[in-house]
């Protein structure tokens, strides 16, 4: 019996929003049938400013606009201060634990966007990035959900994750209004050394886009050092961009 199934039988998989055990050969999906289906209403929602389904909308906030990220592209929108929703239990089960099974349904479900960025291009001429978390987080919770995020798309779809940005300084974001969060999020990045981006198009990854700081500051770094273009693509938006971009 494979490894990979032993580990199943012995540790059954639970459902990453609700924690009920799922079935051992249902436990890629991540999430039970009762929260997919809460999954898939949370990417109908509707989008105040372009009428589209939030999974379909490409808003983004002004200050990624004023950064010339390309689009952006995501799957549900957050909701402030409850784990009541789906989406949000989804997002605090990838930023408090390493749940391979959760990165990994996350990223199947945002291959499409991935791929209507691609469209039929050399994969050559694209690479994933992350956005890095911060340090005290990492330290703290043992894990950088959206460095596995990119790696889970970069194995479905054959496009390198490059290690491109850095954590430098700043503060936790959380609790700063939308123009500290601009200066501070200009504070906290860097480019690695000997990244090479000349002509690349890159997809931006992140859990979670609130002002879109964080975006705008990765994207002008990655665009001043050699980026063609930069897509965003994250699981979550802040309910508020749909009334603010």
């Amino acid at each position: 019996m494979k490894r990979g199934l032993w580990k199943r039988i012995l540790f059954p998989p639970k459902c990453a929003a609700c924690r009920v055990l799922i079935d051992w050969y249902d436990g890629d999906l991540g999430l039970c049938e009762d929260c997919i289906k809460g999954w898939e209403l949370a990417k109908r929602e509707p989008c105040s400013i372009c009428g589209e389904a939030v999974s379909r909308c490409l808003c983004m906030t002004e200050e990624m606009k004023r950064a010339k990220c390309a689009d952006f592209r995501k799957l549900t929108y957050y909701y402030h201060a409850t784990r009541d929703r789906v989406q949000n239990r989804v997002l605090y089960a990838i930023k408090e634990n390493r749940t391979q099974a959760t990165h990994d349904f996350l990223a199947l479900e945002l291959l499409p966007h991935l791929q209507a960025v691609i469209d039929g291009k050399p994969n050559g001429d694209f690479c994933i990035v992350w956005l890095p978390r911060s340090r005290e987080a990492k330290k703290k919770y043992d894990t950088d959900q959206a460095e596995q995020l990119a790696y889970a798309l970069s194995r479905l779809s054959g496009i390198s994750a490059v290690r491109a940005l850095k954590r430098v300084g700043g503060t936790v974001q959380k609790d700063l209004s939308a123009n500290a969060r601009s200066k501070n999020a200009k504070q906290s990045f860097a480019l690695c050394e000997s990244v090479d981006l000349c002509g690349k198009t890159v997809i931006l990854v992140d859990d979670l886009v609130t002002t879109g700081s964080g975006m705008a500051a990765g994207a002008r770094l990655l665009r001043k050092n050699g980026a063609a273009l930069v897509h965003c693509i994250a699981v979550a938006s802040d309910d508020l961009n749909r009334e603010l971009s």
